[in-house]
């Protein structure tokens, strides 16, 4: 991949990776699936009447909120799961999806509650460290300055080194699990002392990168008890609504001098939108340095390009994306925006009565929540929520979960390919026949089954670049084993019905070694 050539090919990245995950299939399918599991699923398969398949994937397509309630549309529903679900060694699918869900709540369940849930949206149309690692002719101090490539230039660079995008976006990601939760460290992080992570990857609408990512904190109470403490104690309350403040804001930096500079920052950005001159990006130069000048002058150049980036980044601007899974009939206002953004604005932090529900002062109608030094130095949009308390918390636990790990593919787009699997077994059977042997045409039906579901995700060419090169679909520094549950009831359910039979002994252990436990290092 550092080969030029390679690196920019439209298709090359993308028949290598699809050979990978053929190879994770195949692998899968054939040690980790019996043969009677996916003989059972190429039958159901067969069985599924087109005609009916069809009609469900065009209500679907028609409306992404439709849900069948008929036993045949179940039941194709529920073939498309079973298929999607053995795909676990592949990236980005709905079983590695699954798998991901699993990881972060048994961390849950090691680690107690969440106390953090951040976003991260670094840029790799703006940030220098993309020319560095696109290994540009330009030196290192002149990218810095920012003043070597355009607006439009960085963003086609961008676009042609998906290699480069992929390898900065792993960098700032590791620069802030490092440098800024110092998790695992002796000392403490930004934001406390961090105990536990876990970021997952997803790719945005033109395909670049981003991290949602949980933070566990030492200290931080389960959400029963910590509603409990907010109740008892007026002190305690005070202190969290100081901390709270301090690690997430909601309005510009310095107060009303912020607001002054801030019409500063709209001049400079609409002068560059509108003549491509003007001042240099915020995001694209180094930024200040305190072993450049005194602290005083540092802390102000800090809050000064701290705003110019805040106007480039983290403003919300509610688009189509905002109101995409509305049920028909819902208005499209910034009350039913599903980033939160409503426009409302708190003068000061404070605490529901009765359930504890904690809302963080924000002072701008459009701004999301960011903390001010995580902003300075990674140069992005971002995002940061406290996970609260009571049951708004696990409310909230559970809709991250399932946010952070949906599936790339929509459902229609999954019957499609499911059709595509069934007329591909049909033809199969009618030139050679399905035999039940684990190399035989079942297996192979299986793997055509398969392939055409994880085939038919929409993946970006940095999403491929970033499972051969970068970080892949997430972050943690759990260690994870993964218990096969249902085998081990299939094994107890056999040893049963052999205990109840009278013309055999049976020792209670029988052969335990047939459960197996899988460890992730």
């Amino acid at each position: 991949m550092d080969d030029e050539c390679f690196e920019e090919d439209n298709e090359f990245a993308f028949l290598f990776y699809n050979i990978i995950r053929k190879k994770n299939v195949s692998h899968g399918l054939r040690f980790s699936t019996s043969a009677r599991r996916y003989k059972q699923t190429v039958d159901d398969l067969l069985s599924i009447d087109q005609v009916r398949l069809f009609h469900l994937a065009e209500k679907l397509r028609g409306d992404q909120m439709y849900r069948p309630t008929n036993d045949d549309d179940l039941r194709i529903l529920e073939t498309l799961k079973s298929i999607n679900l053995l795909a676990r060694e592949v990236p980005g699918s709905a079983a590695q999806k699954l798998k991901m869900r699993n990881e972060i709540r048994s961390m849950m369940i090691s680690l107690g509650a969440p106390t953090l849930f951040v976003t991260l949206n670094p840029s790799d149309k703006d940030n220098p460290l993309v020319q560095i690692y696109a290994d540009t002719e330009h030196d290192v101090e002149s990218i810095l300055r920012g003043g070597e490539l355009s607006d439009w230039e960085r963003r086609v660079l961008a676009s042609k080194k998906p290699v480069a995008c992929a390898k900065f976006f792993d960098a700032v990601v590791k620069a802030f699990i490092n440098t800024v939760l110092r998790c695992g460290k002796p000392d403490t992080g930004l934001y406390g002392k961090c105990i536990g992570y876990y970021g997952a990857v997803e790719a945005q609408g033109r395909g670049t990168l981003h991290c949602h990512m949980l933070v566990w904190l030492h200290g931080h109470p389960p959400p029963r008890a910590l509603r409990q403490r907010l109740q008892q104690s007026a002190m305690y309350r005070e202190k969290l609504a100081l901390w709270l403040e301090s690690i997430m804001q909601g309005d510009f930096v310095g107060g009303q001098r912020g607001r002054q500079e801030v019409k500063s920052a709209w001049s400079k950005r609409l002068e560059r939108e509108i003549t491509g001159g003007g001042s240099v990006h915020p995001g694209a130069v180094a930024g200040p340095s305190l072993k450049e000048m005194s602290h005083s002058e540092f802390w102000e150049e800090f809050e000064y390009h701290t705003n110019r980036l805040l106007v480039e980044y983290n403003i919300h601007e509610h688009t189509s994306t905002c109101w995409k899974y509305l049920a028909r009939g819902e208005a499209k206002t910034p009350e039913n925006c599903r980033m939160g953004i409503t426009g409302q604005m708190h003068e000061k932090t404070y605490f529901d009565d009765e359930t504890m529900r904690v809302t963080v002062k924000k002072t701008h109608p459009k701004m999301t929540y960011f903390t001010p030094l995580v902003l300075f130095l990674l140069k992005c949009n971002m995002d940061i929520k406290f996970v609260g308390a009571g049951v708004d918390a696990n409310a909230f636990m559970f809709y991250v979960t399932d946010y952070i790990t949906k599936s790339a593919m929509a459902l229609h787009v999954g019957l499609a390919a499911l059709a595509y699997a069934i007329k591909r077994i049909e033809a199969d059977s009618r030139e050679g026949g399905l035999d039940s042997s684990p190399e035989g045409g079942v297996l192979r039906s299986f793997m055509i089954a398969v392939n055409s579901m994880v085939g038919h995700q929409e993946i970006s060419h940095q999403q491929v670049m970033s499972y051969l090169v970068g970080g892949g679909d997430h972050y943690t520094n759990g260690s994870f084993r993964t218990f096969n549950w249902g085998e081990l009831l299939r094994y107890i359910q056999g040893r049963c019905d052999a205990l109840d039979s009278p013309d055999r002994e049976v020792s209670p252990l029988g052969e335990m070694s047939n459960v197996t436990l899988i460890e992730k290092t």
